[in-house]
């Protein structure tokens, strides 16, 4: 065994006790204060790792020798504390007036101080401190004696996703390289290169072990671009991801989610924002409009010159890559797009044969361009023929749909003339038949039974309208985030029934129906793909 190391503490020496009389020298017994520090202690081991398969046997036994003697006229005691280096959790304190200058620990009563008390984590190796300290009781004051031993232990049991070093490695590298967390998220690290068709996985050395991170299934092929789930094992079980098809990937480890995605670079789309460029463009600044009504969606409508146009994408405050063509511009068709070094941009350009008006339309999660010319794009939708009761005489008017107006008990007075603004849904730039309302997640307000319907003008009377039923004053119960298909478009009872908004809409999407639907019988109907969501964002 071996004395790790001793310290002697000056606890007791203070104002606190000396009496206003008599000063702190008089009282301490020098005699004995000056050289009798004589407790040692030691520890078995001075690091050790626990042994599930052993919970019994001992694992650290802990021993010091007695303090000095100082003579009848004085009384000994000891406290006998367990600490841990890290934890903030209260420490163990033992008094000790039997004799006894030993304590023992087994595996599992180690185990269970550490998590239990601790709260430490399997696997891992932390410290605790042992002190002894003797504390004298007689006619003058003996400042303590004290020793320490510090023993370094490791728990048992499942690994935990943690790591002072990873790599990435397997067949599908020529040697293993070391990977870098992010600096704003230290339980992630991302690598892109090239990788071999091959195995795959991550060897990890935390603390003392040397771990690696394989597949939670084993021997798992990369086949898509989602997440795969991770296990970290001993480095001598060995394993790892399949991989293949020889490519450039984007390689994700994280170590909060214990997943690993391993996407092509070229499925791969990181965007902040989208700009035009190229002769076409207006300017090099014209930035494309992110839509509301889905993801990865974004559009454009304006003037456009002849010439050549593609869309620089910044990320992170950089324009290193493009959308560039894969075909041929196809006037008003959905063509696929892809990426390239917006360096070389140009040269993979599409060509906008004409000045004119045009609305741009790109889809990043399906990645396809479309443009419309103004031979093929919609800009709004004319509704049926419909009386305009509200002037003399009555007149039978078009309806172009250019915005749609909420009425419900929120909009207006109770017979108002004219339907707030503050409550119109605007066309999207995508599609000009979808009308979105949103108001930087404003709520709508829940006065009344808060129902609406939608309006195609801001007057009440006689108006054509988007309603719940066919049914008069029928209100229908939506959900929030679940399209309705149910919408009816006329001047009948459809005016006179609603939707129940959803407690907590701060966000409305109307599409009003596709276009070769437009016409039965000299009167327009809703397509079956028309529909009304409600929604919080």
């Amino acid at each position: 065994m071996k004395n790790i190391f001793r310290t002697v503490s000056f606890l007791l020496v203070g104002a606190a006790l000396c009496s206003a009389a008599v000063s702190c020298q008089q009282k301490i017994d020098n005699e004995y204060s000056r050289h009798n520090f004589s407790i040692e202690m030691r520890a078995s081991s001075e690091a050790i790792v626990l042994d599930e398969s052993k919970p019994d046997e001992t694992a650290l036994t802990i021993s010091w020798t007695p303090a000095a003697e100082y003579g009848d006229d004085y009384t000994t005691t000891y406290l006998y504390t367990v600490e841990h280096t890290t934890s903030t959790a209260s420490g163990v304190k033992e008094y000790e007036d039997e004799g006894n200058f030993t304590r023992s620990y087994t595996n599992k009563e180690l185990q269970d101080m550490l998590i239990g008390r601790f709260g430490q984590l399997t696997s891992t190796r932390s410290g605790l401190k042992f002190t002894i300290t003797a504390s004298f009781e007689g006619p003058k004051l003996i400042i303590p004696d004290e020793a320490s031993v510090m023993v370094s232990v490791k728990t048992y049991g499942a690994k935990q996703f943690a790591a002072d070093k990873v790599w990435l490695g397997g067949s599908v590298v020529a040697e293993n390289v070391e990977l870098t967390a992010n600096a704003n998220n230290p339980a992630l690290y991302v690598w892109q290169g090239n990788l071999k068709a091959g195995d795959l996985n991550f060897p990890v050395v935390f603390g003392d072990e040397n771990n690696l991170i394989v597949p939670a299934t084993d021997g798992q092929t990369v086949t898509g671009t989602d997440a795969m789930d991770a296990k970290i094992v001993d480095a001598t079980v060995g394993g790892g991801w399949k991989i293949t098809n020889p490519d450039a990937y984007r390689v994700t480890l994280n170590f909060t989610t214990k997943t690993v995605a391993v996407v092509p670079v070229s499925s791969i789309i990181e965007i902040d924002k989208i700009y035009l460029a190229g002769t076409a463009a207006p300017t090099e600044e014209t930035e494309v409009t992110k839509c509301l009504e889905k993801d990865g969606l974004y559009a454009f409508r304006g003037e456009l010159k002849a010439g050549t146009l593609w869309f620089p994408i910044e990320f992170e405050q950089a324009r290193t890559v493009a959308i560039v063509s894969k075909s041929e511009f196809a006037d008003g068709t959905a063509v696929p797009f892809s990426q390239t070094a917006a360096s070389g941009a140009a040269a993979k350009a599409w060509n906008i044969p004409a000045d004119g008006t045009y609305r741009i339309v790109i889809d990043t999660e399906a990645k396809t361009v479309t443009i419309y010319s103004a031979a093929t794009d919609e800009v709004v939708w004319t509704a049926t023929e419909w009386k305009n009761t509200t002037v003399s005489p009555v007149l039978v008017e078009k309806t172009v749909i250019s915005n749609l107006w909420m009425w419900g008990d929120f909009t207006s007075d109770a017979y108002g003339n004219k339907g707030s603004d503050k409550y119109m849904l605007t066309p999207s730039l995508a599609n000009p038949r979808v009308f979105i309302y949103y108001k930087n997640g404003e709520a709508l307000p829940r006065g009344g039974n808060a129902t609406v319907k939608f309006m195609v003008s801001n007057i009440l009377n006689n108006v054509y309208a988007y309603g719940a039923s066919t049914t008069r004053d029928k209100h229908v119960k939506t959900e929030l985030g679940v399209k309705v298909n149910e919408v009816y478009g006329g001047q009948g009872n459809n005016r006179y029934s609603r939707w129940i908004i959803p407690e907590g809409t701060n966000y409305i999407e109307v599409f009003i129906g596709s276009k070769e639907n437009e016409v039965v019988n000299g009167s327009i109907v809703t397509a079956s793909d028309a529909y009304v969501l409600f929604d919080k964002r």
